[in-house]
């Protein structure tokens, strides 16, 4: 003994000059005194090294010392010291002078810091208008966009308060009734009453052979009940299939309004609570917080245990001669009243529906008129359950190897503030990964693998905010660190200039997050508006909000909660499955930010000590290893006061060890969004141009100064990755264009296609033969459904005025919408067509596809023959388009399609289609976003992609597609376009011989003129052979590039004579090949035909032809080629005089000397040309119509204005002059259309008519064969 006690003698000065060389070392913020001198009773001082006297003293102060000693100076221990020489006077003092107080809460605020503020949300609620109403509408709900339930609130004669949620699409209905009255209101002497009733009242019964028992419909019919047991709450919840519901409503209310509760069945329910209880003891998160009731102030209400033992249930009442049997039927008359109830049911039957059977099921319950005592009542002056937990480090043995840290803050008691959360601020720096974050460094470091943040407002009246981290494994050598770095984080947040931009992009974040998209055929939605109601006792119509709102308040509440945040409020749990060390020892010796060494040396010495001491002493109750029992569900446990001086170290963890060992900087933090963020926004200003509405809502949400600041390509995929629950993929297609019009009006156009080129291989795309099929399809698939649909909808379905052939070569595969200036009728009418579309088979009939089929022969009997200027510019487009579909094709087309072969089609369009769309108007993101969410879940989409031919197999085999109905599956089959083809006379034969195509051509009617047949490579053609097609509808546009032509056919003529009865003109059309595609190009085409060009030709003609129209437009091929087309026609004169005008006319004016492209004219042409690109007063069905034509058919820059316009304002003279000599020279093809009725002798000077310079072909085909011989040499 003489030995060890100089031993530790040497020790204790060895650690003295330690700590003072430490002391004079270093200026760390973290160091404390260690050595106090403490006397005993009589004032004598304590030997600090008498070991006989420290190991045998048990008194209190040689306790103190002890811990003193070895530097373990703990909270409750020197504080309670202080308290014994102070009067409670004096202590009361000492709290008010704002010190911190080391017992009970902390004196920074107090619990009452937020009274202002909560008692002003508690008035404006009480204020609400509607909070006495009876009856609540859908339109008076508030609710966020998005949400296509319909809501009613009623409040029956008996004072049971109901919320109704209606959607016809829920395949399950779900009831929750929640009563205000729980544990908490158990009978004095015995725990588990309430709990007791609950299983009592809805248990499975014995021996029930009835099939109206409300277990055995929920179990005949894959139902689901739940029972939530709460302090001052009962939940109970239940969904069950739609079909069955008013059957388990009836059911529900007879188990609800049981009276005869016998002793044998409630002994029965004495037992499986019993056994539910025991399985409690397997469940981590239940022990724990069972074991912090328990530890809690016994004083306050949530001390007591909510559910029941054999021996709270039964021994002690026995004991006590107490009657569980008439205390629980007591209970249940006494607080099972509908005053207290809240009924919501979710459910696809409509409101009046469900409206009745409520009235009818529930309007005979009988009020009792009592009140239960609140929590204030049950709690007495306790304001926090946990004053007696504070301080403390609890540590927690689990059954799963999971390792984790809780860190828990009591904060005023936030469920009247519902609309702020306020713990957002903090929640998000912690919680959300964004460069040099502090989740992104503790996961790097392998420390931590998550953490979660949240207030918890428990309704037995009180709050805490929870810090969870859960460990990448079970040691805890890293927790230390891993608080210090939490507290570092939260100080820099503390103590950072307040930005007004961050915050507010934090505080969309996290209500985006909160506001994750969930189905409301989920059984918990009905039961999360009771447990909103009941937690913040909210105005009726706001019940909506409070699980997702959160408003923008004033920054320094959110500081006032940051402030409770410090480790003198603070209860810390750890949990894990291993233990190895006393937990005071391992506090103290662990490692921390920004030791020294000696610092260093200094803890693993005391180290040392500590487990040379310990092995001395025999551990006390609730020391390793010595773990306690909590007496209900048996967690085991430590606990011991977390040392002063690891406080101390916690409270030093500044902000600056935040920047300094984390990196952390709150201002060089950018925002970057998590995964399955959904985003919700408000109104967004005016732009200038569309965009693509995913780019407007990214943009949008990230919140700058600046809202046309340009959002890059790793933003946006940081943003958006992930977010296809909320944001529909159809966002990434559709573009959105707010503009300012005056009044809150918008405009939609939207279409669902297929792209050809999706839908078959290479050889299928360029069979005539099958794309006619498919156009044929398309057309009577659209026809059929407009007229389905009520009358009075149908011009919103566009349909094309095809003149010709090329016309309906040029149409997309599918259904096109448009909605100009939105009306009242706009929501009846997208509802009646997307469920119009999603049961096509049901909805249209064969009387429908009859009438389209009439209408689709009267268009191939009128573009049979043609008018003058339609067959000029189809004669052109014939010429060079390779791929040509005929008359016959699509006559024979119509013979064979069935009606069943035209469902096939549109099941797969509307599950496989593409969907684009442009909305212009006063509107905001989120509510565009919504009607595409809501496209998609109406249609069941699951969103493929089509551009991946794979996933097409239904051309080369049978292949069954399964439209999703009310009723189950239907199966839609044989649509197999290879058999049709196969199975069909035709003049077009197809041979595949790996990738060669036979392609075979017999003449047809007027519409084709060749007949070759010539085998042609799909893998060796010159790649300029076809001008590029760029993305142009999905069309079928093979147009052969002139340039790749031999020179001879750089200008051609072709000439030929309408057959139109009815018309009498003379006509000739130039097309002129441009070139590539570019906004620059067409915007000085622009400039070109607004050079007085129709002046120049009424000059030119005035004298010799009077009557003669002249027309000039630009045209382009998608966004591949641009062509520029002339149009002269008359009625008077002859077709070779017209076309010599033409020509001539052309080479005065189309050369690099002419009157066109004077200084003069110029500038005055860019002043037309940019008026008629900005055109300001445009109104918004023009606005609709230009933009779909250039975004969604020819899908130009969306900034193509900006682009033309900037162009043609910095085009200056001498590069107009250089970009006219090019133009100047393009190859050329001249069609000339000779007038109906015209003698012999003028149809034979025609047709041996020569035009200089021009070479002069006298087939359609000549082009192609000649495009084929240059081209495609196999």
């Amino acid at each position: 003994m003489c030995f060890l006690k100089r031993l530790f003698v040497l020790a204790g000065a060895i650690f003295v000059l330690t700590c003072l060389s430490q002391k004079t070392g270093s200026s760390h913020p973290i160091e404390i005194s260690l050595i106090e001198v403490i006397t005993d009773e009589k004032g004598n001082p304590i030997d600090q090294f008498d070991l006989d006297k420290l190991f045998i003293n048990v008194t209190d102060i040689d306790d103190i010392a002890e811990n003193i000693i070895f530097n373990q100076t703990d909270i409750n221990d020197l504080q309670n010291l202080k308290e014994k020489l102070h009067s409670e006077e004096e202590y009361l003092k000492l709290k008010e002078s704002g010190k911190k107080c080391f017992y009970g809460l902390n004196c920074l605020y107090g619990l009452d810091s937020m009274d202002e503020l909560i008692n002003k949300e508690e008035f404006q609620e009480n204020q609400s208008p509607l909070r006495n109403e009876t009856l609540i509408e859908n339109d008076q709900f508030i609710k966020y966009l998005g949400d296509e339930n319909k809501y009613r609130y009623i409040k029956l004669d008996n004072g049971l308060r109901v919320f109704l949620i209606s959607n016809s699409l829920l395949y399950t209905s779900s009831l929750s009734l929640g009563i205000k009255v729980g544990s908490a209101h158990d009978p004095k002497g015995i725990d588990g009453v309430s709990y007791l009733l609950s299983q009592e009242l809805f248990k499975k019964e014995q021996n029930v052979t009835s099939d109206t028992d409300f277990r055995e419909l929920l179990d005949d019919n894959n139902g689901y009940f739940n029972v939530e047991s709460n302090k001052f709450s009962t939940i109970y919840s239940y969904n069950i299939k739609s079909k069955y519901f008013k059957a388990s409503v009836s059911a529900f209310r007879k188990r609800l309004e049981k009276t005869k509760i016998t002793w044998s069945s409630l002994d029965d329910s004495i037992s499986q609570v019993t056994e539910l209880t025991e399985l409690f003891k397997r469940v981590d998160s239940l022990q724990e917080l069972q074991l912090k009731r328990e530890l809690s102030n016994y004083s306050h209400s949530f001390h007591r245990f909510p559910y029941g033992t054999n021996e709270t249930l039964r021994e002690i009442p026995s004991k006590n001669n107490l009657s569980v049997h008439e205390e629980t039927i007591r209970f249940k008359r006494k607080y099972y009243s509908p005053h207290l109830m809240v009924l919501s049911i979710a459910t696809s039957l409509s409101l009046d529906t469900v409206e009745e059977l409520v009235r009818s099921e529930f309007s005979d319950l009988v009020s009792t008129g009592i009140t239960p005592e609140s929590p204030v009542e049950l709690s007495g002056n306790v304001t926090h359950p946990y004053d007696t937990l504070i301080g403390k480090f609890i540590e927690v043995k689990s059954r799963t190897p999971e390792a984790y840290i809780t860190m828990e803050f009591p904060i005023p008691n936030q469920s009247k503030l519902w609309k702020y959360k306020l713990g957002s601020y903090a929640k998000y720096f912690l919680t959300q990964r964004f460069h040099d974050g502090f989740l992104d460094k503790m996961t790097s470091l392998g420390w931590v693998r998550e953490i979660e943040v949240d207030i918890i407002n428990y309704d037995t009246g009180f709050s805490n905010l929870v810090i969870k981290v859960i460990l990448v494994d079970s040691d805890r050598d890293k927790l230390v660190r891993v608080i210090q770095a939490i507290f570092g984080i939260l100080d820099a947040v503390k103590t950072a200039k307040y930005n007004k931009y961050l915050d507010e992009q934090i505080r969309r974040v996290e209500q985006g997050i909160l506001k994750q998209y969930k189905s409301t055929g989920y059984y918990g939605y009905s039961k999360n508006i009771v447990k909103s109601l009941f937690e913040s006792d909210c105005s009726p119509e706001n019940v909506l909000l409070v699980p997702y709102e959160l408003e923008a308040i004033n920054h320094g509440y959110v500081r006032m909660i940051l402030e409770y945040l410090n480790p003198f409020n603070m209860i810390v749990t750890f949990s894990s499955s291993s233990f190895n060390r006393n937990s005071k020892d391992f506090l103290l010796s662990s490692e921390v930010y920004g030791e020294s060494g000696w610092q260093w040396f200094s803890r693993k010495f005391m180290s040392l000590m500590r487990i040379i001491r310990r092995s001395f002493m025999k551990a006390k109750p609730g020391e390793y290893p010595n773990f306690k029992i909590e007496k209900y569900l048996n967690a085991n446990y430590l606990i011991t006061d977390i040392p002063t001086k690891t406080l101390e170290v916690f409270e030093g963890s500044n902000q600056n060890l935040a920047l300094a060992q984390l990196g952390f900087n709150i201002s060089e933090v950018v925002i970057n969004y998590p995964k399955q963020y959904k985003i919700y926004t408000y109104d967004i200003p005016p732009q200038a141009h569309p965009k693509l509405l995913v780019e407007s809502l990214a943009s949008y949400i990230k919140y700058t100064s600046n809202t046309t600041e340009d959002i890059d390509e790793t933003l946006m995929n940081n943003v958006l990755s992930g977010f296809n629950e909320f944001v529909s993929p159809i966002a990434y297609s559709t573009f959105y264009f707010p503009i300012n019009v005056g009044i809150p009006k918008i405009s939609i156009s939207s279409r669902i296609f297929i792209q050809p080129k999706s839908l078959v291989v290479y050889g299928f795309q360029s069979l005539p033969k099958t794309n006619a099929r498919l156009v044929t399809l398309s057309y009577l698939f659209m026809k059929s459904f407009k007229y389905a649909i009520p009358s009075e909808y149908r011009e919103w379905i566009i349909e094309s005025n095809f003149k010709s052939i090329s016309e309906l070569q040029n149409s997309f595969l599918g259904i096109e919408f448009k909605w100009t200036n939105y009306t009242l009728f706009f929501d009846d009418f997208f509802s009646t067509v997307f469920n119009g579309l999603r049961k096509y088979g049901n909805f249209v009939n064969k009387n429908h596809f009859n009438d389209a089929k009439s209408d689709f022969q009267q268009i191939l009997n009128k573009i049979s023959s043609l008018k003058s200027k339609t067959l000029a510019e189809y004669t052109s487009f014939e010429i060079l388009n390779f791929y040509m579909m005929t008359p016959s094709m699509f006559s024979q087309a119509l013979k064979s399609i069935k009606f069943k072969d035209v469902v096939n089609f549109a099941s797969y369009v509307i599950k496989m289609g593409s969907i684009e769309s442009l909305v212009i108007g006063n509107c905001t993101p989120m509510q565009v976003n919504s009607y595409l969410l809501k496209i998609g879940r109406i249609l069941n989409r699951d969103f493929v992609a089509v551009s991946d031919v794979t996933n097409l197999r239904f051309l080369n085999v049978s292949t069954n597609f399964g439209d999703i109905e009310d009723n189950g599956m239907t199966e839609y089959t044989d649509f197999n376009l290879t058999n049709k083809l196969n199975s069909t006379n035709s003049s077009h034969l197809l041979e595949f011989n790996n990738s060669t195509i036979q392609y075979v051509t017999n003449h047809d009617e007027s519409y084709s003129e060749i007949n070759f047949t010539r085998k042609i490579s799909t893998t060796d053609y010159s790649e300029k052979a076809f001008l590029p097609e760029g993305s142009y509808k999905g069309k079928w546009i093979n147009r052969i590039n002139m340039d790749s032509l031999p020179v001879e056919y750089k200008d051609i003529f072709y000439l030929k004579q309408c057959s139109n009865v009815n018309e009498d003109l003379s006509v000739v059309y130039m097309e002129i090949q441009v070139g590539k595609y570019s906004e620059e190009m067409l915007a000085f085409l622009q400039l070109v035909v607004n050079l007085n060009i129709e002046n120049a030709f009424k000059e030119f003609t005035s004298s010799e032809y009077p009557n003669t129209e002249f027309a000039i437009s630009p045209y382009s091929i998608g966004t591949s080629y641009l062509l520029l087309k002339i149009m002269i026609s008359s009625p008077e004169y002859s077709i070779i005089k017209l076309t010599s005008l033409a020509v001539q006319f052309y080479k005065k004016y189309f050369t690099l000397v002419t009157p066109l492209i004077s200084r003069d004219e110029f500038k005055k042409g860019v002043n037309r040309a940019v008026a008629s690109i900005e055109i300001p007063q445009i109104n918004m069905v023009e606005l609709l119509e230009q933009y779909s034509s250039s975004l969604l058919d020819r899908k130009s820059d969306p900034n193509w204005k900006y682009i033309q316009v900037a162009y043609l304002l910095n085009l200056n003279y001498n590069e107009f002059l250089n970009k006219w000599g090019v133009f100047v020279k393009p190859a050329k093809v001249l069609v000339s259309i000779v007038k109906t009725h015209v003698s012999a002798i003028e149809l034979a000077e025609a047709n041996s008519f020569k035009l200089e310079g021009y070479n002069k072909i006298n087939s359609t085909g000549i082009v192609k064969k000649i495009a084929i011989e240059n081209n495609f040499i196999t």
